[in-house]
């Protein structure tokens, strides 16, 4: 079948990983998509890329998502933000590190500065997951998650 579509515009539409693709695509073959929406994509944001900033841009944004209230008192955003604070800066006060690795039950002892490190970023990104899986409904395509695990969490 003959489309006859010569002088027609093709426009990539994705979100997410799809996003990417769609962003990606454009930037490759720019003679043959004339545009993309790439919605929800992190198109810098993946293993190899440049490095990125977590605590600005995509860091802020999903972070920014568990200050509920919007407000500068937000209880659940700033006890995070305390929580990890102390997590880092106490990172080799043994007895504290002990008491945190205790707290989420880890299966090996915390005993390192790597070890605290892939604590934090296990947690962080199990935040980060709350927050692009806020959806009103339960979902599992990343992990189980109910409707709005960011208001459950809080």
């Amino acid at each position: 079948m003959k489309y006859n579509m010569q002088d027609k515009a093709t426009i990539a539409f994705g979100g997410s990983y799809g996003g990417m693709l769609a962003a990606w695509m454009r930037m490759k073959y720019p003679h043959v998509i004339q545009g993309s929406l790439a919605a929800s994509a992190p198109v810098l944001l993946f293993k190899g890329a440049n490095k990125i900033d977590l605590a600005g841009g995509f860091g802020k944004i999903a972070s920014d998502n568990f200050n509920v209230t919007g407000l500068a008192n937000d209880t659940c955003y700033l006890g995070m933000k305390d929580a990890f604070k102390r997590i880092i800066t106490k990172k080799n006060d043994t007895t504290f590190i002990g008491n945190v690795a205790d707290s989420f039950k880890t299966c090996d002892r915390v005993e390192s500065e790597a070890n605290v490190t892939a604590l934090t970023d296990l947690v962080r990104n199990g935040f980060f997951y709350m927050a692009m899986t806020d959806y009103p409904y339960d979902s599992s395509f990343l992990e189980p998650m109910p409707g709005y695990p960011i208001n459950v969490s809080c």
